[in-house]
């Protein structure tokens, strides 16, 4: 008998296309958003992923799945669990009905950066199959650019 659980997605596994090859047995359950949230893009530069991180006043469009057992391994290989990314469990309301889910988030100790222009269409693409206002999106890459920029000057002045 197989063990299902349900599965927050806000990154790159917003893509259907792309959850089809790794998770084959996830099914999608519904659209949603975690409030008090924002999306962000951390790690290496020119390599950083989506992660999320509180914020009073942010929103960040998801995609719950139900994922088997086996998926889920498939998935912590590819998220890099549990050195690059962890996992929580959330309370989600998706399409008027609550869930508890399990969603990664990325460890402490990684900087604001850009994400690889590939990862960030497969996430683009992702918006725009599921309809989800592609500002969201946008406004991790300006705020990740912003903070890069800063850091370039800082270090000017430094020299």
């Amino acid at each position: 008998m197989k063990k299902w659980q349900y599965y927050i997605a806000y990154g790159s596994n917003l893509n259907i296309g792309q959850m089809a090859r790794r998770c084959p047995e996830a099914e999608m359950i519904g659209t949603g958003r975690l409030e008090q949230y924002e999306l962000e893009f951390r790690g290496r530069e020119g390599n950083a992923h989506a992660n999320i991180a509180k914020l009073e006043e942010g929103e960040v469009p998801i995609l719950l799945w139900r994922i088997s057992a086996e998926d889920e391994k498939r998935l912590d290989v590819y998220e890099g669990y549990p050195t690059y990314y962890d996992k929580e469990l959330m309370e989600v309301e998706v399409e008027g009905k609550q869930y508890e889910a399990m969603l990664y988030r990325m460890q402490p100790g990684y900087e604001r950066n850009l994400p690889a222009l590939s990862y960030y269409q497969t996430i683009e693409s992702g918006y725009q199959m599921l309809g989800f206002p592609e500002e969201f999106l946008q406004k991790a890459v300006l705020k990740a650019a912003e903070e890069q920029e800063t850091e370039a000057v800082c270090e000017q002045q430094l020299e």
